[in-house]
């Protein structure tokens, strides 16, 4: 079985779907998402599981302010 990019990056950008992708903007990033979330919704509860255990850890708790500094989420 051939696994794409198994001959290196350039069988990627050379494949029939990706060929007209612009890469040299994407790597400089230039390009814009094609979809961004609202800010508030980064932390929506609704969008956690209750199956999520580390709700209750205690290092989350601890540094659960931090996940929403601007430094931490590049």
């Amino acid at each position: 079985m051939h696994r794409l990019g198994a001959n290196g990056i350039q069988e990627i950008k050379n494949h029939l779907w990706l060929r007209d992708y612009n890469f040299d903007d994407l790597q400089k990033r230039k390009l814009k998402s094609p979809f961004i979330p609202n800010k508030s919704d980064n932390f929506d509860q609704k969008n956690i599981s209750e199956e999520w255990k580390d709700m209750d850890d205690q290092d989350f708790i601890e540094h659960q302010e931090s996940l929403h500094e601007v430094e931490v989420q590049k």
